[in-house]
């Protein structure tokens, strides 16, 4: 791990014991094993001998937090699933690479500004199983990635009631329009 090339994106708030903390994402560029020549060591990284770096995104972390603790280029398992950048929200700030502010995930900009190639990839660390929560970075458990904010039901009465509002305001207008544009209520 990179950790002097380490980003945080933010700030993200987030409920510890009930108290809204502010934080942000870590996001550490991570320079994966060279694979060695031979039967076991086909194909996966850019070249014969040749290690990758990718963007690590660890997890969340409180703004107090820092790396203190972890060792300069230290060596890490981990697990974790490749994800693509965040969407830009309305209100959301524009990131400024130049003095490291991140507000939004943009991962082809934020491995350029780390001296990355854009198409880096950005793998999103696993937390195995329940674990500790008070660990920081706290990465995102299985169970979280696999749960979507609007189940299907929740989905089809949405639709359903739109519907239904969307056919009464219809039939309303066509009774208005038969009656006459001149007469008020």
């Amino acid at each position: 791990m990179d950790l002097a090339r380490t980003a945080r994106v933010g700030p993200r708030a987030r409920s510890v014991c009930g108290v809204a903390v502010p934080g942000s994402l870590i996001v550490t560029p991570v320079r994966l094993r060279a694979k060695k020549k031979g039967w076991f060591g086909r194909g996966a990284s850019a070249a014969a001998g040749e290690a990758e770096t990718v963007l690590l995104l660890r997890g969340w972390a409180p703004d107090a937090w820092t790396d203190a603790d972890a060792a300069a280029g230290a060596c890490a398992k981990t697990e974790g699933v490749v994800r693509g950048s965040e969407r830009k929200g309305r209100f959301t700030p524009e990131n400024e690479p130049g003095e490291d502010r991140w507000f939004w995930l943009d991962a082809p900009a934020l491995a350029e500004s780390r001296g990355l190639p854009r198409d880096a990839p950005l793998i999103q660390a696993i937390r195995a199983g329940s674990g500790d929560e008070t660990t920081y970075p706290s990465a995102a458990t299985k169970e979280e990635l696999m749960r979507f904010p609007v189940s299907p039901e929740q989905h089809s009465g949405y639709a359903a009631t739109w519907f239904a509002l969307s056919a009464a305001t219809g039939a309303l207008a066509v009774v208005r329009i038969r009656r006459g544009v001149g007469r008020r209520f």
